[in-house]
């Protein structure tokens, strides 16, 4: 199956998505109470990697579709 990006491409576009998901995590955490931003820093982190994953899985979909 043919890769949707290179190593490098895919670092450095995790290291964006980690380093804004880290800076929303503490503006969350300094913001409300400890149990309400520990559930928001959860659900944000969960949320995140649910469309990371879901949006690779159709990008490689796509791709092996449209090379086929």
């Amino acid at each position: 199956m043919p890769e949707v990006l290179s190593r490098r491409e895919w670092a450095i576009s995790h290291g964006f998505i980690f380093l804004g998901l880290i800076c929303l995590s503490i503006a969350i955490w300094l913001a409300y109470r400890q149990p309400i931003s520990n559930l928001l820093i959860f659900g944000l982190w969960f949320l995140s990697g649910g469309i990371c994953w879901t949006t690779a899985f159709l990008a490689r979909r796509l791709r092996h579709r449209a090379s086929g």
